[in-house]
């Protein structure tokens, strides 16, 4: 034994190992350094999966990090060798094709992951002091790994001229910064060039300079992913679900919380090994396999801030809103004012992430702009109203001078969250009519565009007036025939949300307002709900007396409205039309093509079909009978044939006079825009003006 005391490398292992009176993990300084952070630390015990995120997220830029150096060593920023240095690592490279695979697979279950990470932050009010600096640097991270790509193939060259082309946006200077030169340097900035492509001294500009940051920020993010976990651990550590003090029981990380991270990391390894092996090109792109081409005009982003970008006209304030949808997070620690922690207890984002994906064109454009609304409306408006809300009724609930000297004297403490958990659970049930009127929305809407369907010659019930959203292009008279089911939606809200009042304050004994304090408590009580309820009862019914109003038009009202307005539309004929074809057949009715020239005017009607261009929005004005519904829908019954080189034949059906507005979009999954349709209508303020009169 004396060799450990006496040879200079055994006797430092036996000062630590051997006669170290504390362990070594408790000893070295480094190793005491993780066995802080990954051995003892003390974590709140009732954790769910729902706190495995950041273990999974440390594991996916790990390899990233490991992938994205191995494939760099091949990688080639050229603007002509780019593309064949990425085939040539797919081929020539050995198991170059899984090295790819995995770094391309595993960047999209990155990014999915933080979108659930965020999200469960959010639901749980993890950016709630003390954890404000661990939410500020998690939103930087969130900034950081956002919006870089190593342009290669078609998509990610659409995607970098995508988002380069936001800093244009900037008044005076934001041209000269992505394209051209700058006042001071007189150099091109971001692109080197007039594109993402060629510069003017270097033809690689554009490309090295992506290629540098694509291969420096991994590295910045993982240098803030421990800045991340060292501002969590020296403040009060991981929340819980509950959102009170865990310090009243608490494990530590290891083993317990190791082995439920390797449980969702297994999974993980699972899943990414199903899609790089079976399906690895599922989360991609198919046009990232044709060689870029800066000439062609890029495709949608499918990401929710590029719906709120789109949703407003101005690029300017589009850029600034679709960054501040990002930067809003930095907010949240000062806008939630509850002393309940998170809305676990309180019962948009993925709207607009299915906006971003569609077709600049309405109703979507209008979606966006209500869902873009909705979005900040929740940061700035709708979380400091329920605070100061909840923070209402939890104070008269624990009004009671014994509650309020047992809440005082354990304040901060477990007990006080539990009462005022539930508490906020009891008046959770205020959401009720919300949730009614919401289904019956579904419910109606479903009837109403079923119904009748399976035989097109069967009236609706519901006639005209319950259709999908209008058009601006329809002004204000569509959209109040096309909104009714809406307006009955609110008012069955607001009936709801009366009656629930009601019922909660006098019902049972139970009630979270003691009847002892039942004067106090229902003045308060009534002004939250009442009010509201009358507001949105009283906004909606004399739309709706309106909707019936012009429900009951008459037949030779519109066909005076209508005299002197025929059919007619012009349109492009598409280039892609099969001149071969000598005619082309609808149900054994032959439509000669000499009849379908550019500017023709014609209606064609054959056993009530309607043969139309091809389309995505057409507007009706029909004397005597009205088209119900000329959307494509084969669940519905009503036949559309849209294929390359032939017109649509949309199945209508005839009901009664009245404006309508349908859309036939991404039929079949083929036809993705539209040749412009113009239909001559009487004028909105004639037919608004007829009304007064009557």
């Amino acid at each position: 034994m004396r060799i450990f005391k006496s040879h200079p490398l055994l006797k430092l292992v036996n000062s630590y190992v051997v006669d170290s009176p504390q362990p070594i993990f408790k000893s070295h300084p480094l190793l005491k350094l993780v066995n802080s952070y990954v051995v003892d630390s003390p974590q709140p015990s009732n954790l769910s999966f729902l706190w495995n995120f950041g273990s999974l997220l440390a594991f996916c830029l790990v390899i990233q990090i490991i992938t994205g150096v191995t494939l760099a060593m091949h990688y080639n920023a050229s603007v002509l060798e780019a593309f064949n240095s990425v085939e040539h690592i797919m081929r020539d490279v050995n198991n170059g094709w899984l090295i790819r695979y995995l770094h391309s697979n595993t960047a999209s279950a990155f990014f999915f992951i933080v979108y659930l990470h965020i999200g469960r932050g959010l639901y749980y009010g993890s950016y709630k002091a003390p954890r404000t600096l661990v939410w500020t640097i998690g939103t930087v991270i969130f900034i950081l790994m956002m919006a870089y790509v190593l342009p290669y193939g078609q998509m990610s060259l659409w995607g970098a001229t995508v988002i380069t082309s936001l800093m244009s946006a900037i008044p005076w200077v934001g041209q000269d910064i992505v394209e051209y030169k700058t006042i001071i340097c007189n150099r091109i900035v971001i692109w080197g060039g007039f594109s993402v492509n060629n510069a003017t001294l270097n033809r690689n500009a554009t490309l090295n300079r992506f290629f540098a940051l694509h291969f420096v920020l991994p590295f910045v993010l993982a240098a803030l992913a421990l800045m991340h976990l060292i501002a969590l651990h020296d403040s009060a550590g991981s929340g819980n679900p509950l959102g009170v003090s865990g310090n009243y029981d608490r494990l530590p990380f290891a083993p317990y919380f190791i082995f439920k991270d390797l449980i969702t990391i297994f999974i993980f390894i699972l899943v990414l090994s199903m899609l790089v092996f079976f399906v690895p090109n599922l989360l991609g792109d198919s046009e990232n396999y044709v060689m870029a081409d800066p000439m062609k005009t890029p495709a949608a982003m499918l990401l929710p801030f590029y719906a709120i970008l789109r949703s407003i006209p101005n690029k300017l304030l589009g850029v600034i809103a679709m960054f501040s949808a990002i930067l809003i997070l930095l907010v949240m620690p000062f806008v939630d004012l509850s002393r309940s922690r998170g809305i676990q207890f309180k019962p948009n984002f993925l709207v607009l992430l299915t906006l971003g994906a569609k077709h600049v064109e309405s109703p979507f454009i209008e979606f966006g702009q209500i869902s873009t609304v909705l979005y900040f409306a929740h940061f700035l408006i709708i979380v400091p109203s329920i605070s100061l809300l909840e923070n209402s009724l939890v104070d008269l609930a624990l009004a009671s001078p014994t509650q309020e000297r047992s809440v005082v004297k354990h304040e901060g403490t477990a007990r006080e969250g539990m009462v005022r958990a539930t508490v906020i659970s009891g008046y959770s049930s205020y959401l009720l009519p919300f949730v009614l009127a919401l289904v019956a929305y579904l419910c109606i809407d479903y009837l109403v565009s079923f119904s009748g369907c399976l035989s097109c010659d069967a009236p609706r019930p519901w006639g005209l007036y319950f259709q999908d959203s209008a058009s601006p292009q329809m002004e204000g008279l569509v959209e109040l025939h096309d909104n009714i089911l809406f307006y009955l939606v609110i008012i069955l809200f607001g009936v709801g949300w009366l009656m629930v009042s009601i019922i909660k304050t006098y019902s049972s004994t139970e009630s979270p307002i003691s009847h002892k304090y039942l004067s106090h408590g229902t003045l308060i009580e009534l002004i939250w709900t009442i009010t509201p309820a009358l507001i949105l009862i009283l906004i909606a019914f004399p739309s709706f007396k309106l909707l019936y109003l012009m429900d009951e038009v008459s037949d030779p009202a519109m066909a005076v409205l209508a005299e002197g307005h025929q059919w007619y539309w012009s349109y492009q004929y598409p280039d892609f039309l099969n001149s071969d074809d000598e005619f082309i057949e609808f149900d054994s009715y032959l439509v000669p093509e000499a009849d379908l020239e550019e500017g023709a005017l014609r209606m064609l009607e054959v056993d009530n079909r309607l043969i139309i261009p091809e389309l995505t929005h057409v507007r009706f004005i029909v004397t005597g009978a009205d088209v119900i519904h000329a959307y494509s829908c084969p669940a519905l019954g009503i036949k559309v044939d849209a294929y390359p080189g032939r017109l649509n034949q949309v199945s209508v059906m005839i009901n009664r006079p009245g404006v309508y507005y349908g859309q036939c979009s991404e039929i079949c999954g083929i036809l993705h825009s539209s040749m412009p349709i113009v239909i001559e209508s009487v004028s909105i303020e004639k037919f608004i003006a007829w009304l007064q009169e009557q």
